[in-house]
């Protein structure tokens, strides 16, 4: 379906940028194991006699600060930061896709179920299950929206934007019971049409 092949595509991308995340670790690696190499270099020369102490701890200053560049750090996290927000992005879009397989088993159920109902019972469970349905497609695209950049919420207004939407879906279920207890009693009154 549509939906697979969007998720199938976002789930790639989302390979293609761990991969660049590592691409730029093994330089940084590379340069860690040369800071080592030099240190160690500066040790042994120190060790035969060559350089003092005074000259080893200047050169392993020089060595320090010519290769912490802060901004590799700085760049470094960040992508340690991206990559954990893409993990939590995927596992938030499969809980958003459980809620939709579950409202439409849900869906089933009650359909089956229908089979002992009366019509009055039918319409109830088929409005109920509606409602269910369509705020579960109001979470499956408020994951989508998370999961581009340019569109994604802050963390507090997409987890207020999830305690609305369980709101109003619970508010919407109450209403529809509700108004279905209203027509019963309506129906049950055989006053109501009756004209005097």
């Amino acid at each position: 379906t549509e939906g697979s092949k969007g998720r199938t595509k976002a789930l790639n991308d989302e390979v293609k940028a761990l991969d660049a995340i590592i691409d730029r670790a093994l330089p940084e690696k590379k340069r860690l194991e040369d800071l080592v190499e030099g240190v160690q270099g500066l040790r042994k020369a120190q060790a035969a006699g060559k350089i003092t102490a005074a000259e080893m701890e200047l050169g392993i200053k020089n060595l320090n600060a010519a290769y912490a560049d802060p901004e590799l750090k700085k760049r470094a996290e960040e992508e340690r930061k991206l990559a954990e927000i893409r993990r939590n992005s995927a596992e938030a879009y499969r809980k958003a896709m459980e809620v939709v397989l579950q409202t439409r088993q849900d869906a089933i159920n009650a359909d089956v179920a229908g089979v002992g109902m009366g019509d009055d019972q039918r319409e109830q469970a088929d409005r109920l299950n509606a409602v269910r349905q369509k705020y579960a497609e109001a979470r499956r695209q408020l994951e989508e929206q998370q999961e581009d950049v340019s569109r994604r919420l802050s963390q507090d207004a997409y987890q207020q934007r999830l305690a609305d939407l369980a709101d109003y879906q619970a508010r919407e279920l109450q209403m529809e019971v509700d108004g279905f207890d209203a027509r019963l009693l309506a129906q049950r009154d055989y006053r109501n049409g009756a004209k005097r």
